[in-house]
């Protein structure tokens, strides 16, 4: 029996499990094998041997009904889902460091291709990964009811394989000495990207749209377009610019029930980044904020968001030497969630994302990454393996009206407390005494909220309580203003 005929018959019999989280099990082996096969089989092929077919990891959908569901938009089968964030998520695991641990055999060379390697062994992921991205893109297209878990790890995934390429993929040109496999691996990631962005114009949701158009923005090169087609509307620039303008004026009802202030929030966040790394991109987004801060779309806190986003575009292009200022380094993080923002915004598609992340996580954690027994610890580390390690920190930024805020905090875990300290900076002609203060988890401003069950842990915090501040008689000065907030970890 072939692997895609082994895989084919797999698959349906996982299909038929009634109980969800024995598919996801199911689905994290079959994944993590076929993630095996294909690395495994394209080092013998470096080895000299002959490259056997079926051996690849899109041979997952080798399967008529598994490709129709996956480039099918409007299909309303939780299976197509449930495979693509278990393939996705468990190809994202590979390219996690991994603590030291004195492992031999496959299972150290398969989950250890990046922990320590150079990019030798980046190049080796790479590989199956560019594979993963390019057979799931129909996902983006995908129309799923309001939910987005699927379609947010694909994307996280894209993000981190585009990083990866950026700074430890190796040389990429001739004239460097790249080879012919890495100029086509490197051809492939970058029709990827086009093609990407032809989508936008097809995604179902501005949610969605949003965060493609960060995925993509973040690591696209901007300076390798054809500066005679600048006015063309199939320009891959005017293409992204257009569909950022429409989420920025977006007002359709649906819109505002599924809480549009993330999608604008990150479309503004996209555009600070584009129009400081490109001249220009920033010429049409300083078009496009300033048409949208005019604008009734636009409310207190992204109008005054959009005039720091333009004093930043502003200042990298009357200052092109010190463009770092407003260009942060890429991390190749995907800062986005498919969670909700707020409670008020209860759906249930939220509900079934956090269920399917939750089942997706166990299954992947249990099988790639299982806990050491107690005994096994007491045996290989002594007693103080058993010691619990301190809580981490979680991150408290903040927002406000009519001000700007600029904030970083300081944690002691050990009781409980964080001190946010936030410096804020009046953007209004006028002169203020006192303004109101929104402090949340992880991203007020940046919206990105990786630890969404912690909310429930936040003791003594008000969304808006009024803050004195004494402006001296100057209306552009620097307001220092701490804030302690208990936090139950």
């Amino acid at each position: 029996m072939t692997q895609v005929s082994l895989f084919k018959r797999l698959l349906q019999m996982v299909r038929n499990l009634r109980a969800e989280s024995d598919r996801m099990h199911a689905l994290a082996c079959i994944c993590r094998t076929a993630l095996c096969v294909d690395l495994f089989a394209k080092e013998s092929v470096r080895r000299g041997q002959k490259p056997v077919p079926g051996t690849d990891v899109i041979s997952l959908f080798e399967d008529v009904r598994v490709k129709e569901d996956l480039n099918s938009v409007t299909s309303k089968n939780l299976f197509r889902e449930e495979l693509v964030a278990s393939l996705v998520e468990s190809c994202f695991q590979l390219s996690l460091p991994l603590p030291e641990l004195k492992n031999s055999g496959t299972e150290s060379r398969v989950i250890g291709a990046l922990a320590y390697g150079t990019g030798y062994g980046a190049l080796n992921w790479t590989e199956p990964a560019l594979d993963v991205v390019e057979v799931c893109r129909p996902c983006v297209l995908w129309d799923c009811d309001g939910r987005t878990y699927a379609i947010d790890c694909y994307l996280k995934l894209l993000v981190r394989l585009c990083h990866i390429y950026d700074t430890r993929g190796g040389v990429k040109t001739i004239k460097a000495g790249a080879s012919q496999d890495q100029i086509l691996n490197e051809t492939r990631l970058r029709n990827l990207q086009l093609q990407l962005i032809r989508d936008l114009r097809e995604v179902h949701t501005p949610r969605i749209s949003s965060r493609l158009i960060w995925a993509i923005s973040e690591h696209f090169d901007l300076e390798g377009l054809d500066p005679l087609l600048a006015d063309d509307p199939e320009d891959p620039l005017n293409i992204v610019i257009s569909n950022m303008h429409k989420i920025l004026f977006n007002t359709d009802s649906s819109a505002t029930t599924s809480n549009r202030i993330q999608d604008v929030q990150a479309v503004l966040i996209c555009a600070q980044r584009l129009g400081a790394r490109n001249a220009r991109a920033g010429q049409l987004l300083t078009k496009e904020l300033e048409e949208f801060r005019a604008s009734t779309s636009a409310d207190s806190m992204t109008k005054h968001q959009s005039r720091y986003v333009l004093q930043v575009i502003k200042y990298v292009t009357n200052h092109p030497d010190n463009r770092w200022v407003g260009v942060g380094d890429a991390t190749g993080d995907y800062p986005f969630s498919h969670h909700k923002l707020t409670v008020q915004f209860s759906e249930a598609s939220a509900a079934q994302d956090r269920k399917l992340e939750g089942l997706v996580h166990k299954a992947i954690r249990e099988l790639w990454r299982p806990n050491p027994s107690q005994l096994i610890l007491l045996q290989t580390r002594g007693i103080g393996a058993l010691h619990k390690e301190l809580p981490k920190a979680c991150a408290l930024t903040g927002s406000s009206d009519p001000c700007y805020i600029e904030a970083y905090h300081l944690a002691d875990p050990t009781d409980g407390r964080i001190t946010l300290h936030l410096k804020i900076l009046n953007l209004t002609e006028l002169e203020l005494n006192r303004v109101d203060i929104r402090v949340g988890l992880s991203g007020a401003l940046y919206y990105m909220d990786g630890f969404s069950r912690t909310v429930r842990h936040l003791r003594n915090l008000v969304s808006q309580v009024p803050c004195n501040i004494f402006s001296e008689g100057r209306t552009s000065r620097f307001f220092c203003l701490p804030i302690t907030v208990s936090m139950k970890i």
